[in-house]
């Protein structure tokens, strides 16, 4: 006890101590919280604005009359055209259709009957096409035909003037301005017992507050925190960052057992579907993709009772010996299940933690089930 508190109580002195950085690090064992001091200087770029003496073009424009021969057209003479037959091949190309399989028997040398399974197969036939003709109806046809006019009119050129004139030039110049934050971090620890994590926070010239955490335990743990960052940057003086940090600490084992515990128990019944998993302590970060489909022969008889990506949300969860046992209503499915059938049951449960965990986890984290399933 007495070497936990000197340890909290040199912490505490570090923190307090510290010259302000844009980087630092922690040490977390339990406190419940900490204030730390950051800092970073900023490279704002701006612009000064002069008149420069430069040279401008104009387009000038000059109009000038311009004759020559027009082409137009009116209409000719009419005829008439009588009408032709017009003839097409409809139909044939090659066709095909099953032949379903048999059984064959011949009576061999000995005189016994020998018997044997033929499967089906596909035979096709090249059919001829049918030639379809008709007739169309004549009619009356007026060409156009051209004629030259010969016209005048006006056409406008231009030509390029150059000229002495004043451009605008923006200029860019750095000024460093220092950014100064002030970070309250708060901490709690749901189910470990010893935590102990170093923490690592740093300071953005935008004036955000990046966070992270290693797990110094022999016991794997993670951690989970929420950012509330305030801005001050009116004028030209120092930008002043407030930020509140409130971090929480989970056992990794007990957390992710909706992931690692395996689907359980899947029931299907004509009022809706079950399956047990690990404990859910957060249901936000899961999702629940599910499949129930009876597939039928050669696709006759498929039927489909859901094929959805669901939240946990959608299902009623309960507590059952310390899991958390799911029941989705049938009123979710897209059709019921038939009483006494069987359907291939296919679920994936997983969990997304990107959102607030700092101590990142490598891979996906999920779980799965497929299995055939009679329906009670």
């Amino acid at each position: 006890m007495k070497t936990y508190l000197f340890v909290c109580c040199a912490v505490l002195f570090f923190s307090i101590n510290l010259k302000a950085e844009s980087k630092l690090e922690l040490n977390y064992y339990g406190q419940s919280s900490e204030s730390l001091s950051l800092d970073i200087i900023k490279n704002e770029t701006r612009y000064n604005y002069r008149e420069v003496d430069t040279t401008c073009t104009r387009q000038i424009p000059h109009t000038e009359e311009v004759c020559g021969y027009e082409t137009h057209y009116r209409q000719g003479p009419c005829h008439w055209e009588a009408g032709e037959e017009v003839c097409r091949t409809e139909g044939g190309g090659r066709e095909c259709h099953w032949q379903p399989g048999r059984t064959q028997c011949r009576t061999n040398h000995s005189g016994q009957e020998v018997c044997r399974d033929l499967p089906g197969h596909q035979i096709c036939e090249n059919k001829p096409g049918q030639r379809v003709c008709h007739t169309t109806p004549g009619r009356q046809v007026c060409p156009q035909e051209s004629y030259e006019v010969y016209e005048c009119h006006d056409e406008t050129t231009y030509t390029t003037e150059t000229y002495a004139c004043t451009q605008t030039v923006a200029e860019p110049y750095i000024v460093k301005r220092k950014v100064n934050a002030i970070v309250d971090l708060g901490f709690k620890s749901l189910d470990v017992s010893e935590p102990k994590f170093l923490v690592i926070l740093e300071l953005e010239q935008s004036g955000n507050i990046k966070i992270s955490a290693v797990n110094k335990a022999s016991k794997s743990a993670l951690m989970f925190a929420k950012s509330n960052i305030e801005i001050d940057d009116a004028g030209d003086e120092d930008i002043t960052v407030k930020g509140k940090i409130s971090a929480k600490v989970v056992d990794k084992e007990t957390f992710l057992a909706p992931v690692t515990k395996g689907i359980k128990s899947v029931k299907l019944s004509t009022k809706g579907i079950s399956f047990i998993v690990g404990k859910i302590r957060n249901k936000k970060m899961i999702s629940v993709s599910m499949k129930i489909i009876k597939k039928g022969f050669i696709g006759i008889g498929r039927h489909k009772v859901i094929e959805k990506k669901l939240k946990a949300e959608d299902f009623d969860i309960t507590d059952v010996n310390g899991k958390s046992k799911l029941h989705l209503k049938a009123e979710k499915f897209s059709d019921l299940p038939k009483e006494g059938k069987k359907y291939l049951v296919s679920i994936e449960l997983k969990m997304d933690t990107s959102k607030d965990l700092i101590t990142p986890i490598k891979g996906e984290l999920k779980t799965s089930f497929e299995e055939k399933i009679k329906t009670k």
